[in-house]
């Protein structure tokens, strides 16, 4: 089982649409829902993105970490990693990070 945190139809492309999900990173559409598909190629060292923004038709920017379902207090035993911020140019079908790691190894 998973959670999706945000969906999303691009606003330059409507039959483009997104899914930020926990465990697997991102979900995408490219017929308008019809189908879906796992677009997680390069999300290195994170496991869920929490947060995705649209550049163009074609790029898009997120946000992501190790947290598993972040920010529910209810799961309390959070896997520790670097975060960072990605970015695609491709319609999500690839992604890189975006400047150094962030840290999410907290203790609160």
């Amino acid at each position: 089982m998973t959670s999706v945190r945000h969906l999303k139809f691009n606003p330059f492309n409507l039959s483009h649409g997104y899914a930020s999900v926990a465990d697997i990173n991102m979900l995408k559409t490219l017929d308008g829902g019809d189908t879906w598909e796992i677009s997680n190629s390069g999300f290195s060292g994170i496991n869920t993105l929490y947060d995705y923004a649209f550049v163009s038709e074609h790029v898009i920017i997120g946000v992501g970490g190790n947290f598993h379902d972040w920010p529910h207090g209810w799961y309390k035993n959070p896997i520790r990693g670097a975060g960072g911020a990605f970015i695609s140019f491709d319609t999500g079908a690839s992604w890189r990070r975006l400047g150094q790691s962030i840290s999410t190894n907290c203790n609160n």
